[in-house]
Order: C-alpha cells, then structure tokens, then sequence
C-alpha cells in the first residue's frame, strides 16, 4: 500500500501492542505485590503467640495415588476425573482442577482400588522432575489422580483453601527424597511437616484477602489474564483486517 496509508496501520496496531504490553507490565507489578502480602500473611514465625503448629498429619489426611493402568484411560466422562500431573497444566486449571483428559466410574473405581479424593483437597506432583515445578491445585469435585500425584485431605482445623495457599510458601524439592534415582516426596515425610493452624475465623480473613489478588493475577475470566487475552484477540482481529488487500487494478 501507499507509504502514508503503511504508516497509519503501523500506528493503529502499535497502539495496540504498547496496551498489550502495559497490561502485562501491570500483571508482572500485581504479582509481585500478591507474593509478597501472601508471604507477609503466612508468616507466622513473628508472632508466634497467635498461632499454634502441628504437623500435616495431625491436620490433614496425606493420600497417595493410585495406579492407573492404559486400560483404563481414554474414557472422557463418567463419575470422577481421574488426574495426571499433565492435567494440571490444562488451561484453566490454574488454581482449581476444572477439566480432565481421563475419567472412571464407581465400578473401575473399585477395581483399581482407588478412594477418590474429597472436593477441597490439595494436590501435588510428588515424584520426578515435575516436583521441581511446585505445581499445587485443588480438587473442585470428588477425583482419583495417579501414583505421580500426592493430595492433602484437609480436617476441620483447615480450610482447604488456607492450606493451598500455604503450600505456596512450601518448596517441595526441600521435601523429596532423592537419595533413588529420581526425587520423590514419600507420605511419612509429608505428614512430618509442620504448619501453622490459626482459628477458623483467622483463616477465613487470610483466604478473603489473598482470593482478591489471586482473582486478578490467575483468573482466566475475570482477571488481568483474562484483559489481556481479550486485548491480544482484539489485536489479531484488527491486524488480519487491516492487512487483508485486494490487488489494484
């Protein structure tokens, strides 16, 4: 196209790009600002006076996996989604396991002699180069997940999501033994953990206030991620627009 025509789809799309970029500089800003008042909340060791400490196991119950033979897999619905360590990088399953690639029902259940996990429970890859990652998400429904996979039921004395977002502080590579040919975090180890147990209502504050920023740097709906999208959509649609031409004559 003529040179002045070039220079005005430059500027339309370089506005886009500049928004584009600014609405990441400001997630990369709310991030920061979430992980520190999250750190800051959960630091507990300053005022110990107000909290009591257990061990997980006396606050949780620490269930392992369950084989999951490739008979069994491939079925996409039925009772309970049954989760790799793969599943958590769904889209969408950010914080909470909302999808799954693999599902059984109460019969198969039965047969690999899975106990599906409560909703509310968090889990976590505990072996392999994947526990590096420190991935940790929660159970939306009752779900099986295999033997890659550890979740921590939580008890009364725990709101399920306090204890996910403690676990956040918690570097499972600390944890895992890797004294075998790969790292792996064994039940007993786990259960071993000490963590702080506020009241109820102490945990409830914590969870109210750290919900708030972890909607607006994770959530893919209504979030800066989900601005952010929309933007990039946004860009795309007017980019293939104003650069779609028809041959002069």
């Amino acid at each position: 196209p003529p040179i002045e025509i070039q220079q005005k789809i430059v500027a339309i799309l370089d506005s886009f790009t500049k928004l584009e970029a600014e609405l990441e500089a400001e997630l990369e800003a709310r991030r920061i600002q979430y992980h520190h008042y999250r750190s800051a909340m959960l630091d507990f060791n300053a005022q110990p006076d107000k909290v009591t400490w257990a061990t997980i196991g006396e606050v949780c119950e620490v269930r392992s996996g369950w084989g999951f033979p490739a008979a069994y897999q491939g079925q996409t619905d039925g009772e309970y989604p049954f989760y790799k360590v793969s599943d958590m990088n769904l889209s969408g399953n950010e914080v909470v396991m909302s999808s799954a690639n693999n599902f059984i029902d109460h019969d198969a259940a039965k047969k690999l002699g899975a106990k599906p996990a409560p909703a509310g429970t968090v889990i976590f890859p505990k072996i392999g180069a994947a526990v590096a990652t420190n991935k940790k998400r929660i159970l939306s429904i009752p779900s099986a997940y295999d033997n890659n996979v550890m979740g921590l039921v939580p008890g009364n004395r725990m709101i399920s999501r306090f204890l996910y977002f403690w676990m956040q502080t918690v570097n499972l590579s600390e944890i895992a033994n890797d004294s075998g040919a790969v790292p792996s975090i064994r039940k007993t180890e786990m259960e071993r953990v000490r963590i702080p147990v506020p009241s109820l209502d102490d945990q409830a504050r914590i969870v109210e206030l750290l919900d708030k920023f972890d909607m607006l740097v994770n959530d893919l709906s209504d979030g800066l991620p989900a601005e952010i999208k929309a933007r990039h959509q946004q860009y795309e649609y007017y980019r293939d627009q104003l650069l779609t031409f028809k041959q002069a004559a």
